[in-house]
C-alpha cells in the first residue's frame, strides 16, 4: 500500500509524463514547430523594427551633430578672423606711434592710418632702415 505522498509523487510523475507525451506529438504532427517558428518570425519582426527605429535615430543624431560642428566652425572662424583685424589694427597703431615719435611729420603716419600701406611692409623698411626724412628711398 502506498502512503499518501508517494501517491502525490506517482500522480505528479504521470502528468508530467502525459505533457511530455502531448508535446512530442505536437513536435511530430509539425504544429508545435509551426507555432514557434511564428513566435521566432513575429519576435524577430518586431526586433527588426526597433533596430531600423535607432539606426533612424542615429541617423538623426549624426546629421544634427554635423550641423552643430559646422555651425561651431563658422562661429571660430569669425571670431578668428575679428581677432586677426583686431590685431591688425593695433599694429597699425603701433607702427604710426611708432613713426610719429621718430618723424612726426611723416608721409608713413597718414598712409599707415588711411591703410594705403601695410604695416607689415612699413614694418620692413623700418627693419631695413630704409626711410629718410619720413620718406621711403
Amino acid at each position: 500500500m502506498l502512503n499518501k505522498t508517494a501517491f502525490e509523487y506517482m500522480k505528479n510523475l504521470q502528468y508530467k509524463v502525459k505533457d511530455l507525451a502531448q508535446q512530442v506529438k505536437a513536435f511530430k504532427s509539425g504544429e508545435k514547430y509551426k507555432s514557434l517558428t511564428k513566435f521566432y518570425d513575429d519576435f524577430l519582426s518586431s526586433k527588426d523594427c526597433e533596430i531600423r527605429k535607432v539606426k533612424l535615430e542615429l541617423a538623426e543624431v549624426r546629421a544634427q551633430y554635423v550641423d552643430v560642428r559646422n555651425n561651431w566652425q563658422e562661429v571660430i572662424e569669425d571670431l578668428e578672423s575679428e581677432h586677426v583685424k583686431a590685431l591688425a589694427k593695433k599694429d597699425r597703431a603701433i607702427a604710426a606711434l611708432w613713426c610719429q615719435r621718430r618723424c612726426p611729420h611723416s608721409y608713413f603716419v597718414q598712409a599707415i592710418l588711411d591703410h594705403r600701406i601695410g604695416t607689415s611692409r612699413f614694418l620692413g623698411l623700418i627693419g631695413k632702415k630704409r626711410y629718410h626724412h619720413g620718406h621711403p628711398l
